[in-house]
């Protein structure tokens, strides 16, 4: 049996926390070579495949957008050569690298905007959602990408909203990452029965998450009675957030149900939120291009030869 396992979920709401777990208990995540470095931004590992991270990148250059700003994969778009061409090249590496694995898995978070590309290379993928309170999500992308809270709400929204929808089909796992951090013991188990290993972790593997998952990994400040009380947080956020802590299928359901309209919408909102952060950047622009007589001289001197 060959069974793949694809963790997705937001940026900086857990997804690597889950892929270090997935490893820890011995789920094979690709060659360590083939494995991104840990930085300063994650001390413990990211745990991206760098040929999945490749496709996705390529994707979104594609498609002309990126992580921050990402575009709409239509249905259209994977019938196009473009993604007939990168289809083939993943499902080639998949056949060399996951062929004698009998359960392995793939951590990638851009990968939530492309499930239905993936699932034309991996049909069969169990899919792992990680999420995150988006407020923790907000403050850790300020601090490490220096995004306002609108822009990473809406992110948040787009990232959770489409891996939902798109995953309604598939083998679906809710990992929530504050229960993993408050009770792993608890937390864990069904993760490990879902992802189908043959034993459950031993003794020493368990040791191993343990270490792994270190107090120092949680950064957030805000609990959900906090969610439920914060005046910038958009209602459909909230009822969201709250319907996957509480697992609330119905109210997931609705959510997915009108997906489009809100998808739209939050497209909308993103395209503003570019254009703000450009605004913004102005005055620093002004400012450098104050800093730099020499170039302002160059400048009027070509203009006046003309």
């Amino acid at each position: 049996m060959n069974q793949a396992l694809c963790v997705i979920g937001m940026h900086r709401s857990g997804t690597s926390l889950v892929a270090g777990i997935l490893k820890s208990v011995g789920i094979y995540l690709g060659k360590e070579s083939r494995l991104l470095p840990a930085s300063a931004d994650n001390l413990k590992g990211y745990w991206e495949h760098i040929t999945f991270l490749e496709i996705n990148e390529g994707i979104l250059r594609t498609l002309g957008g990126s992580w921050q700003y990402p575009p709409r994969l239509r249905a259209t778009w994977l019938d196009s050569p473009t993604a007939r061409q990168l289809a083939e090249r993943a499902a080639r590496y998949i056949s060399v690298e996951f062929a004698d694995r009998g359960l392995w898995a793939w951590k990638e978070p851009r990968t939530t905007l492309m499930i239905p590309f993936w699932n034309l290379v991996v049909p069969d993928a169990k899919y792992v959602l990680c999420v995150r309170n988006p407020l923790d999500v907000a403050s850790s992308l300020r601090a490490r990408d220096g995004i306002t809270m609108e822009h990473a709400l809406i992110l948040w929204h787009i990232y959770t909203l489409t891996a939902l929808r798109d995953t309604e089909a598939n083998s679906r796992f809710i990992a929530a990452y504050e229960r993993i951090l408050a009770d792993p013991t608890h937390a864990l188990p069904s993760l490990f029965d879902f992802a189908g290993m043959a034993d459950s972790p031993t003794s020493e593997q368990w040791r191993t998450v343990e270490l792994y998952i270190d107090a120092n990994l949680s950064h957030g400040q805000h609990s959900l009675q906090n969610t439920i009380d914060h005046p910038q947080l958009p209602r459909d956020v909230k009822q969201l957030y709250i319907a996957l802590m509480t697992d609330d299928e119905a109210t997931i359901h609705a959510a997915v149900c009108k997906s489009e309209a809100t998808l739209t919408r939050l497209y909308t909102s993103l395209r503003v939120a570019r254009l703000k952060r450009r605004i913004s950047r102005i005055p620093s622009y002004v400012q450098a291009l104050a800093m730099s007589p020499p170039m302002i001289k160059t400048v009027r001197s070509e203009h006046v030869g003309k």
